[in-house]
């Protein structure tokens, strides 16, 4: 069996996440929104509508649900961009599951995070992106 090489626990979750997406400089900066896929209070793996480079910078707006009158802005750089395969094993054109690792995340948005997680940790099966 692999071992994990995660820094912290996380779960399944499907909250939503409004992400910048910063491009070239010829490409205009936009805004998306998706579904976060797993979140640890190091990083979150999300549904993206573009490839994202590793080391690439994202900044991420999400609510917790155990705290949702607080907006998070959180700030991570990608660490792997995934292309999702439909069930008859086509790439689907423009949709990448992307591993996103938080960089200087502060305190109080760690402490909330944590908190989710350990609320919903260990509940239910959760199978390894990898």
């Amino acid at each position: 069996m692999a071992q994990e090489k995660r820094r912290s626990p996380r779960i399944k979750t499907s909250i939503l996440v409004k992400y910048l997406c910063r491009g070239a400089e010829s490409e205009k900066t936009r805004w998306d929104t998706s579904a976060v896929n797993d979140i640890s209070q190091h990083g979150v793996c999300i549904n993206t509508m573009q490839e994202f480079l590793p080391g690439e910078n994202l900044t991420l707006y999400l609510r917790i649900p155990t705290s949702p009158l607080e907006l998070l802005e959180i700030v991570g750089k990608a660490v792997e961009s995934k292309p999702i395969f439909s069930a008859s094993g086509k790439s689907v054109e423009s949709t990448y599951i992307t591993r996103v690792e938080f960089v200087n995340l502060h305190e109080r948005h760690k402490e909330l995070i944590g908190q989710y997680v350990k609320m919903f940790h260990g509940v239910g099966k959760y199978k390894t992106f990898s």
